[in-house]
């Protein structure tokens, strides 16, 4: 059978749009505990280089992997020393350094160092923090 100017509608079952897709078993794993302990947070040296780990928890995830700091070799802007994160998988959360002047858009890297900071030099380094549960609460600390 052969027919012209077919219209096929199809209702999208209710709560659809409330939905959440359960996750595998694999994928709901124990919080491991933190991977960085508060006195290994932040490392300081004479030469005022510095390493400063931020630690971002909540009850279903947790990101200790962001860096910031000043080495001797670093450059402003994006160099060598800075690395980006991994893509972030399902019901998750990460915190990022936000470079919007690195290429024009916004750049989601979990290392930024800069040159050291001279004597009475301020900086500030800008963040964001993501996560797919808007009603998430979340705690930010560092040492």
């Amino acid at each position: 059978m052969e027919m012209d100017n077919l219209t096929l509608t199809i209702s999208a079952p209710a709560g659809l749009a409330t939905a959440v897709a359960p996750l595998p078993e694999s994928f709901n794993l124990p919080l491991a505990p933190p991977a960085v302990t508060a006195p290994q947070f932040a490392t300081f040296n004479a030469t005022g280089q510095f390493d400063l780990k931020l630690l971002l928890r909540s009850a279903f995830a947790s990101d200790v992997t962001t860096v910031l700091g000043t080495q001797t070799e670093a450059l402003m802007g994006g160099d060598s020393l800075d690395t980006s994160e991994l893509p972030t998988l399902g019901q998750t959360m990460a915190v990022y350094f936000d470079h919007n002047d690195w290429g024009g858009t916004t750049s989601r890297y979990n290392a930024d160092y800069q040159p050291p900071m001279q004597v009475g030099e301020t900086r500030m380094w800008e963040f964001v923090v993501f996560t797919d549960k808007s009603d998430a609460e979340m705690t930010l600390s560092w040492a």
